[in-house]
């Protein structure tokens, strides 16, 4: 079998006109795909690799989390964000999505391990400040919201290491 009949070419293609109903290269979904080849292929690999030995020395060569997401933003634009342990202050920095929906901010933190009495946030105009302790792990995160938000609204919800915090925008 060569590379042209792999069936899992054909099938994903298929998938991609089905689900997104747009052919690859398109925008969309596989317009997002390209974009990310894109951006993967401008990575300037050695400072990377630099970067990621002086997080592994600062670490003392212990196990450290690093990462990023990436989503489409509401103006259409790519937004790429890092996450991990900032190994230089023993902390971790949570994964964190902000949503704006309407009248409303929506903020999901990943904090596993933490326990919710622990778990501290603080607002100052658009900054938002999360904080949490667990058993083995400190978690810090200042995260820029879209629009100030009323801190007295916020509907706030923790269950299995995810926090929701959920707010009205002035």
């Amino acid at each position: 079998m060569t590379r042209r009949d792999d069936p899992f070419d054909e099938l994903f293609k298929k998938m991609l006109e089905d689900f997104f109903g747009e052919t690859p290269g398109q925008r969309g979904m596989g317009g997002l795909f390209g974009e990310l080849d894109d951006i993967f292929n401008k990575i300037d690999r050695e400072n990377f690799r630099e970067a990621l030995n002086e997080k592994k020395e600062y670490s003392n060569d212990q196990p450290f989390r690093f990462g990023f997401s990436i989503r489409r933003g509401p103006s259409g634009e790519t937004e790429i964000n890092t996450f991990g342990d900032d190994v230089e202050k023993e902390e971790r920095e949570p994964l964190v999505d902000v949503f704006e929906e309407e009248d409303r901010i929506k903020v999901i933190a990943e904090i596993p391990g933490a326990r919710e009495k622990d778990i501290e946030f603080d607002v100052s105009g658009k900054k938002l400040v999360i904080s949490a302790e667990g058993d083995s792990n400190r978690y810090s995160k200042e995260v820029e919201l879209p629009k100030k938000v009323d801190v007295d609204s916020v509907e706030k919800q923790y269950t299995n290491g995810v926090l929701s915090l959920e707010f009205e925008a002035k």
